[in-house]
């Protein structure tokens, strides 16, 4: 519902926060109830489940893009679509995912992780992937659309494809990475 840029940053800002908030649980809750040997595979699971979303988003989005609904058209539709998912998701997660049995966490536990500097080395790495991913991610679409002239049709279609590709390759890797360590699968 933002009306001006400032707007949209601060919300922009709250979706970060809920993204990192959700997906480091999501990324490893999983693991924790496999065993030490196949952990990554489990770690690729929420992947798949990201390039199950990239598909439908790629579909759905250019039809929702000539919707109108009460005075809300395009992207205001899909994002509020988007924020519905969530919140959906969000109230089954909630219900559903349980904790690991071995997993017990004190807050002395987190102050001594903050002191540690390879969690800031970690942050910060992440900090620059996400910017290269996320620069990807928000310019793929408008380059297609507006230098290559792709329809948004045409454009979901690419989204989808890449997100079925997605689909198989957190499995993949993570397998991968079970097999010849976690180190060695981030090299490649």
């Amino acid at each position: 519902f933002g009306q001006n840029a400032t707007s949209v940053a601060g919300w922009q800002f709250l979706v970060g926060c809920g993204a990192g908030a959700a997906m480091i649980p999501a990324q490893n809750l999983p693991m924790l109830w496999f065993p030490a040997a196949k952990r990554g595979f489990a770690s690729g699971l929420p992947t798949a489940g990201v390039g199950v979303g990239l598909v439908l988003v790629g579909i759905g989005f250019p039809w929702l893009l000539g919707v109108e609904v009460h005075g809300l058209t395009g992207w205001r539709l899909a994002w509020l679509g988007i924020g519905g998912m969530l919140l959906t998701t969000a109230l089954l997660a909630g219900l559903w995912l349980r904790e690991s049995p071995q997993t017990q966490v004190r807050r002395e536990d987190a102050r001594e992780v903050l002191r540690e500097w390879r969690i800031w080395h970690l942050c910060l790495v992440y900090l620059l992937f996400g910017l290269s991913y996320l620069s990807y991610v928000a310019f793929f679409g408008i380059v297609l659309s507006n230098q290559r002239y792709w329809l948004p049709e045409a454009s979901g279609r690419a989204w989808a494809l890449g997100g079925l590709l997605s689909i198989s390759s957190g499995l993949l890797w993570g397998a991968l990475s079970d097999r010849i360590g976690r180190r060695q699968a981030i090299g490649l």
